[in-house]
């Protein structure tokens, strides 16, 4: 069954001065696979606004800053056994010089809680091949380096 309204999400592609580029996997879900931070825009909120914010809350740390908007795709994914449209919005974000190379950080409560879900975050190197994203974020990934 598809959804009739298209949700709005954001998807960032963060990068670090020596061009890498922030990942992050599911350690308790490993076939989730390797995925950049993304989630869902508040009604109201700026989509720009809302890639900042979501890179936050998913890696813990601030000073996040967005460089420009590489694309907006409207998608069909398969969520919870049911297709859903989504209005996703593609940006560029620029990380802060403080990030480690390494780090977990997790939503939910607290770390052991039931609702904790741990995210493990890394760098990858941007000319990988292939890269080891999904097809969708490969895609849209090389399109931003081809332009800078």
């Amino acid at each position: 069954m598809l959804s009739e309204e298209a949700r709005p999400k954001v998807s960032a592609f963060v990068t670090r001065s020596d061009g890498r580029l922030l990942v992050f996997a599911h350690p308790e879900s490993r076939e989730a696979g390797i995925q950049v931070p993304a989630g869902g825009i508040e009604p109201g909120e700026d989509p720009a606004a809302a890639a900042v914010r979501e890179t936050e809350e998913e890696t813990g740390f601030t000073g996040f800053v967005v460089e420009r908007l590489v694309d907006r795709q409207l998608l069909q994914e398969r969520r919870r056994g049911r297709l859903e449209r989504h209005d996703r919005w593609f940006f560029h974000l620029i990380a802060p010089a403080s990030l480690p190379d390494r780090w977990r950080h997790g939503e939910g409560s607290d770390p052991g809680a039931d609702d904790w879900i741990p995210f493990d975050f890394f760098w990858i190197d941007p000319d990988a091949e292939p890269l080891p994203l999904t097809p969708d974020h490969a895609a849209v990934f090389r399109r931003l380096r081809e332009a800078t």
